[in-house]
């Protein structure tokens, strides 16, 4: 339909711990799942929390001096306890209409 999101946020050891992707894979189904009609914005939601979630892991990790096991844990746990309002706190997305090639 033309529009585009880009998303920021991450943290690059994500693409180093096995399993990061399955879970995004997860959490998109499930914020798909939740809004129907909405699709563009549940994907685009789903991406920049999970962003936010590498993010706040990250911090968590370095605050242990841990590694990639830790970092998995953090990013679950940020995942599944981190409230909405810090979540629109540290967002970065930004979506504009693109018409054409």
């Amino acid at each position: 339909d033309g529009r585009v999101a880009v998303i920021r946020g991450g943290h690059e050891i994500m693409t180093k711990v096995t399993g990061s992707g399955c879970m995004l894979s997860a959490l998109t189904a499930a914020y798909a799942g939740a809004e129907p009609k909405f699709q563009f914005e549940a994907v685009a939601a789903a991406l920049a929390a999970y962003g936010v979630c590498g993010e706040i892991a990250e911090r968590r990790t370095v605050e242990r001096d841990g590694g990639t096991a830790t970092f998995r844990t953090e990013l679950i746990d940020a995942a599944s306890t981190t409230a909405p309002e810090r979540f629109a706190e540290l967002l970065r997305v930004e979506t504009e209409f693109f018409d054409g090639v």
